[in-house]
């Protein structure tokens, strides 16, 4: 019999029942079957990019994402750290910018394979990867094996997820949702540990995917399914309540642990940039520079190489109208960036 406090039943729906979540649904060969063919139709989708000598270029593609994945693939491959990107503006953080994906785990295979492979591969395998997972998750959810076919293929091939192969970081992230409601819906009906341990690895793999929004999204929705499984309105700070808040915050706490291999970094070198520029310290900028930064400004004829002669050429009488410019915080193509702002004359 239901609890007269769940939220589901508060809003005359009752929740999922213990048969459609808790039991296993049987899974054989042709639930294997449906997967591959929802694989294949993500292959379908990428056939030119993976078989033939044409390559992805849309958008960020072309001038962002795929050269970063390259340069990485470089820079590793001669046994260095990919610290730093010279070839932008006065050169930029790379290993520190989550946008690169560095320490993303299928960044190996970026490393390891044919960089014209590697990189289409990425968009297959997480759109694979998302299908699967709302097959999987309808499955939980006592839905037939074709409804299920229907609900993974119509998630990994709809226009919001199919658009994301323009976005290398948004993908890799919007890929787990689903193994995600997977875990949460484990976790609520388990006592063990595990399902939380893989929730927590989960949301950091969203994490180190570069991408907050999709991520703090995954994480409301994880958690607002938890209560609507286990939670009560009224009292609303129940017991069952504070459990599930409880057991989100450690999560969150334990994906920002495991994830400051990226964020620190990234984080200290913003603040040391945004403190030097706004007090026009060029002594502190040229030690944030690395020599072999390059600052171009397009369609003007420029080309500044190295620390010294841009701090140089920042301190000439046009460029020092940037002296007490103020460092604000935007948004830009679904990720922070700054935009200086000069004083009044």
């Amino acid at each position: 019999m239901a609890d007269p406090h769940c939220l589901g039943s508060a809003a005359g729906i009752a929740p999922p029942s213990a048969a459609s979540t808790s039991e296993k649904l049987p899974f054989d060969r042709r639930d294997l079957g449906a997967m591959a063919i929802l694989v294949g139709l993500v292959v379908l989708l990428f056939w030119r990019a993976l078989f033939t000598p044409d390559m992805l270029f849309f958008r960020d593609i072309f001038n962002y994402s795929y050269p970063h994945a390259r340069l990485i693939q470089e820079i590793c491959r001669r046994g260095q750290l990919p610290y730093w990107n010279p070839y932008l503006n006065w050169g930029q953080p790379l290993l520190a910018n989550p946008n690169t994906l560095f320490f993303y785990p299928y960044t190996l295979f970026m490393v390891l394979l044919p960089i014209n492979l590697a990189y289409p591969l990425h968009y297959v395998v997480h759109i694979s990867l998302a299908a699967i997972g709302a097959y999987v998750l309808a499955r939980r959810w006592g839905q037939s094996r074709l409804a299920a076919f229907f609900a993974g293929g119509f998630f990994a091939l709809s226009g919001p997820v199919v658009s994301l192969g323009n976005f290398y970081n948004m993908v890799a992230c919007v890929a787990w949702m689903p193994w995600a409601l997977l875990a949460t819906d484990w976790a609520v009906e388990s006592r063990s540990l595990r399902p939380w341990i893989l929730l927590t690895l989960i949301f950091s793999l969203q994490m180190l995917a570069g991408e907050p929004f999709t991520l703090m999204a995954t994480f409301a929705l994880s958690f607002a399914y938890a209560l609507y499984r286990r939670g009560t309105l009224n009292p609303l700070w129940s017991r069952q309540n504070l459990r599930m808040l409880t057991w989100f915050f450690v999560i969150g706490c334990a994906m920002v642990a495991l994830c400051a291999v990226q964020f620190l970094p990234s984080a200290d070198l913003l603040s040391r940039y945004v403190d030097a520029f706004q007090r026009y310290d060029m002594t502190a900028l040229l030690a944030l520079i690395h020599e072999d930064a390059v600052m171009t400004m397009p369609p003007f004829e420029m080309w500044l190489r190295g620390a010294r002669d841009i701090t140089t050429w920042m301190v000439q009488p046009t460029p020092s109208a940037c002296r007490d410019s103020v460092l604000v915080p935007v948004e830009a193509n679904g990720v922070q960036a700054w935009a200086p702002y000069r004083p009044d004359a």
